[in-house]
């Protein structure tokens, strides 16, 4: 799962079966100004997100889930 928040980034690789938690992360943008850089929001989602991949050793499904804060 990856949650991007105001200020960071955060991902974690989770065991589809038992759902526990096999690695986790968390990426800085820098300091919050009140928007972000749309590239600099990606750059740090997809370095996170691989970071946390490679700490779990494990490879990763195709499937896919979306949330926001709505839901």
């Amino acid at each position: 799962g990856i949650d991007i928040g105001t200020t960071n980034v955060k991902a974690m690789v989770v065991e589809s079966d038992s759902l526990r938690v096999v690695s986790q992360a968390t990426g800085n943008y820098g300091s919050f100004s009140g928007t972000q850089e749309p590239s600099e929001l990606w750059f740090e989602t997809k370095r996170t997100a691989r970071k946390c991949i490679e700490a779990s050793r494990q490879e990763p499904e195709r499937d896919l889930e979306y949330q926001d804060q709505r839901d």
